[in-house]
């Protein structure tokens, strides 16, 4: 899968876009596409030893693409020795930056990697993650960072989500979520890192979107709505894709899928069963 479509950029070959999208088709019953995308991930695993990109073998990303794998034995060793040894690639090519570090968005990695049998060191390295960088509120990208990213944020919620462990930070990190809300219904990309951009990510909204019908549904209706309401005005009607913010054209493949899938939960939300799903 690309990373960019119908843009000024030029899309590169995702490897986590590639992973996303083989679980999406899954769960959308499409056998013959999650199959072929399976393949693909299976095929990059062996040939680069894990997934990522420009060299950089990242932990999330190969963590994705277990549940795609006919053989995750040997990627999800991989995952497990990066995480307990406190970091998320190698090598580390942008020290500090959220995806880079040992973060909350690695929570979202444990839940697939659970599935492989690794529950203990997996509930281990969950509780390590939540008492590094949750402050009450929202989590941090690293522990030595006041900045939240939040993107990151809505992966570490998911994380405990698809855990179903400590769910009283779950249900605080949401309304943390909820008050970032801006009025035309999109979420700023950071909160606390002074200069930041301000920039609308479609994939923080959609992500939102789908945390709100998860955790509670009717207490951040209005919230849900009116991040649907944005969604809807950032997809190309020609297209059905969806731009990635207002400041450039590209449509981003992997916010397309978070979409489909809000709209899906936010008419019906999921049981706890259907969580297993979260893409």
């Amino acid at each position: 899968m690309l990373s960019w479509v119908y843009g000024q950029r030029d899309g590169f070959a995702y490897d986590e876009a590639t992973a996303i999208f083989a679980r999406l088709f899954a769960w959308l019953g499409h056998a013959r596409r999650a199959a072929s995308l399976g393949e693909r991930v299976e095929a990059l695993v062996q040939e680069q030893g894990a997934l990522g990109r420009e060299g950089v073998c990242y932990a999330f990303d190969t963590a994705l693409a277990l549940p795609s794998l006919a053989r995750p034995d040997a990627a999800a060793r991989r995952v497990a020795a990066l995480m307990t040894s406190g970091v998320a690639c190698e090598p580390i090519t942008r020290p500090g930056w959220w995806s880079q570090s040992y973060g909350p968005h690695l929570l979202k990695a444990l839940v697939p990697l659970a599935a492989t049998g690794r529950r203990a060191l997996v509930d281990e390295l969950a509780a390590d993650l939540v008492a590094r960088t949750f402050d009450g509120a929202r989590f941090r990208i690293h522990a030595e960072s006041p900045w939240c990213y939040l993107h990151s944020h809505c992966y570490a919620v998911e994380g405990l989500l698809g855990l179903g462990r400590s769910l009283e930070v779950v249900a605080a990190s949401v309304d943390w979520l909820a008050r970032q809300q801006r009025d035309d219904g999109s979420f700023p990309a950071w909160e606390g890192r002074p200069g930041a951009p301000r920039v609308s990510p479609m994939d923080v909204t959609a992500q939102a979107v789908r945390l709100f019908a998860a955790v509670a549904p009717d207490r951040h209706a209005e919230a849900r709505h009116r991040a649907l309401e944005r969604l809807a005005q950032a997809q190309d009607p020609r297209t059905g894709g969806i731009r990635y913010d207002d400041t450039i054209p590209d449509q981003a493949t992997w916010v397309a899928a978070f979409a489909l899938q809000a709209v899906r939960w936010s008419a019906s939300p999921p049981s706890q069963g259907e969580l297993a799903w979260l893409l």
